[in-house]
């Protein structure tokens, strides 16, 4: 990671997948270069044991940081309803923003029909979400269905 902060301007895509942040210090340096990676368009952290502690943290950084920020891939980690709001205010475009265009949040089976139904109101209300993947999830119907009649 050390090297990878010294080019942390120039880096658009950042591919961490499967354990490879899951310690807290490995997260700790990850979080610290994120916070100089302004053009990152592509994060993929899917299966990183990632907590709603961590994401807090996380979600500052790239709320913050990079604006830029079009693909996340936060699936098969450990968060909840908690990190709904936040992941939900990454979604939608503003000004400083340029909103999310792909989510992943496959395997995500502590969120509950109530943070899914979150999301899928943020997304109906004003998103360019484009691509949506949430593969081996477990929701109602009636949460499945506020995303179709969008």
């Amino acid at each position: 990671m050390k090297s990878l902060s010294h080019h942390s301007k120039t880096i658009v895509s950042l591919i961490f997948n499967i354990q490879m942040i899951n310690e807290q210090r490995r997260f700790k340096k990850f979080v610290q270069m994120l916070s100089s990676c302004s053009n990152l368009i592509n994060l993929r952290i899917h299966g990183n044991d990632i907590n709603d502690d961590m994401f807090t943290q996380l979600y500052s950084i790239l709320y913050e940081n990079c604006s830029k920020l079009t693909l996340l891939d936060i699936g098969d980690n450990k968060l909840t309803n908690k990190s709904i709001v936040k992941i939900c205010s990454l979604i939608i475009p503003n000004e400083k923003r340029a909103g999310l265009e792909e989510l992943i949040l496959s395997a995500s089976r502590t969120i509950t029909n109530a943070g899914w139904t979150e999301l899928f109101f943020s997304i109906s209300f004003n998103s360019r979400i484009r691509r949506l993947a949430l593969d081996y999830n477990i929701m109602d119907n009636e949460a499945a269905a506020m995303l179709i009649e969008r």
